[in-house]
């Protein structure tokens, strides 16, 4: 009696099993598929600002990507987990890792905030075979022991030794400190920055650690002497401790330079240092002053969106998504497709459009887009007056007349360059011809100088001529202490406004 139950139900399962087939195939090609976004990071405790940075950048991504139909018939879902980064909560990050690649759908990850947790769920997500993309965390060993793992940031490594070679050819300073914190991110970042101190024939004039956890004022007495003698400090440690450092330190009324690494670099430390930020250098890995339109749109819409200037974190959350989407659109909604793919982004000439710069990677996965430094003006971080600037073809740089110390860091060239804000207002645009593709503008351009530096100056257009160019003013800002230029130009513009695009009334205006 069994056997015949078994006869009978036996093709009955066979007979489902066809039909299931039958409707997959019968599924139409533009049916919407669902893909997920995972986003690890820290939603609650004494880091959930940052978390929700975090959360900001990536939904805005997929919600872009959604609207503008990027991907065809697939359609993205953020779905988030709190790591609880800071809360002493054991296996926190473990648990937000198997909630995440429990998901059926999941395509990637945008996490994890700091070095660690994003390491100790690094095997849970190569088990899945998931790639992740941490925004933020910047330990070498994150990609380093991962195959599975990618970074938007650079690494301490490379930004300690960036940072050495700028405090000593971008800002000239040889009276050089190092404060770190004793957990491994201060510890990595002051060992690499004082090794590369030393190849450059510099001696630090103090290492002194602290206690993160158990900081108190009198963690910096035994060092007060040598802090004084020091042109500029390096603080390696989070923004919560450096704002805490520097506030005591200015109080005690040092007058060092600070400088520091990428998580000083936003508004989350000088919310948290005050007036005391004022002046202080740190790795900006987002300062829109130096980038193009695709970081203007961005930057437009976020605002629109959030009614929030974007800091970094959110910024490079919403690029990670971003280069999910970038690879599934180059090789498809396979997981470890797009993990092949973007370990073999390794070159500048293969790299991803970013709104804060091209994304590309290391053989190991770490971020190695360029570094830009900020410095705090009135509560915001613009770019810092010297910055050091990759060099394509250092031999021609090394044969100029007046040229700048060239320096080789982590394998590429690079030379100190001065950042030129400058400004335009158009007075009146003629001749436009949509069919000869040009047109002529009356317009103001200002730009800030050094006549120290540069006793002259002078521009050009890139795609057109210059018709009449005369000096309107120059004129010295007390507040900034900037001089400034400025000129009434006409010129003709040739060949470079799309007029298929809307509205017609915003063009790019190319000068050099």
């Amino acid at each position: 009696m069994m056997r015949k139950l078994f006869l009978l139900i036996l093709p009955i399962v066979l007979l489902t099993l066809a039909v299931m087939a039958l409707v997959v195939k019968l599924q139409p090609e533009n049916q919407t598929v669902t893909l997920t976004v995972g986003l690890a990071a820290p939603l609650s405790g004494p880091f959930q600002a940052v978390g929700e940075s975090m959360r900001r950048g990536a939904a805005l991504a997929v919600k872009e990507t959604n609207e503008r139909l990027e991907l065809g018939r697939f359609r993205l879902r953020l779905e988030s987990a709190d790591d609880r980064s800071g809360l002493k909560v054991k296996n926190a990050a473990i648990e937000s890792a198997h909630k995440l690649v429990s998901i059926d759908s999941l395509i990637g990850v945008v996490g994890h905030y700091f070095s660690t947790p994003t390491m100790d769920t690094s095997r849970i997500y190569q088990r899945r075979q998931v790639p992740v993309i941490t925004p933020t965390a910047t330990n070498p060993k994150v990609t380093a022991g991962s195959d599975w793992s990618f970074s938007m940031i650079p690494d301490d490594f490379h930004q300690a030794i960036f940072l050495a070679n700028y405090v000593i050819h971008g800002l000239n300073r040889r009276k050089i400190g190092i404060i770190y914190s004793k957990n491994p991110y201060g510890q990595s970042l002051a060992g690499y920055f004082g090794k590369e101190l030393e190849i450059r024939g510099v001696t630090p004039t103090l290492r002194h650690q602290i206690d993160h956890i158990s900081y108190s004022p009198d963690a910096l007495a035994p060092a007060y002497e040598a802090i004084r003698e020091s042109e500029i400090i390096f603080l390696a440690m989070n923004y919560k401790t450096a704002a805490k450092v520097i506030k005591q330190l200015k109080h005690e009324g040092i007058k060092s330079e600070f400088i520091g690494a990428e998580s000083m670099g936003g508004p989350h430390f000088i919310r948290e240092a005050g007036i005391d930020a004022d002046n202080v250098y740190a790795v900006a890995p987002y300062l829109p002053n130096l980038f193009g339109e695709l970081s203007e749109r961005y930057r437009t819409n976020f605002i629109r969106t959030y009614q929030r200037r974007p800091d970094w974190v959110a910024t490079n959350s919403y690029e990670a998504v971003k280069v999910l989407v970038h690879a599934i659109k180059k090789v498809g909604p396979d997981p470890v497709a797009i993990r092949n793919y973007l370990r073999k982004t390794t070159q500048e000439v293969d790299a991803i459009p970013g709104v804060a710069g091209d994304i590309y990677f290391n053989p190991y996965g770490a971020s190695r887009r360029p570094v830009a430094i900020g410095q705090v003006k009135e509560g915001r971080f613009l770019p810092a007056r010297f910055q050091l600037t990759y060099v394509k073809y250092p031999e021609l740089a090394k044969a100029r007349r007046h040229k700048s110390p060239i320096v080789k860091i982590d394998g590429r060239y690079a030379k100190r360059t001065t950042v030129v804000f400058t400004g335009i207002h158009v007075n009146d645009v003629r001749a436009f011809d949509p069919i000869e593709s040009h047109f002529e503008a009356d317009f103001l351009l200002w730009f800030r100088w050094d006549p120290d530096q540069n006793k002259k100056l002078n521009f050009e257009m890139t795609h057109g001529e210059v018709l009449n160019a005369k000096i309107r003013e120059k004129y010295f800002d007390k507040k900034t202490r900037n001089n400034f230029i400025a000129y009434s130009v006409s010129a003709r513009m040739e060949g470079v406004f799309p007029l298929h695009d809307f509205p017609f009334d915003q063009q790019i205006l190319k000068i050099r």
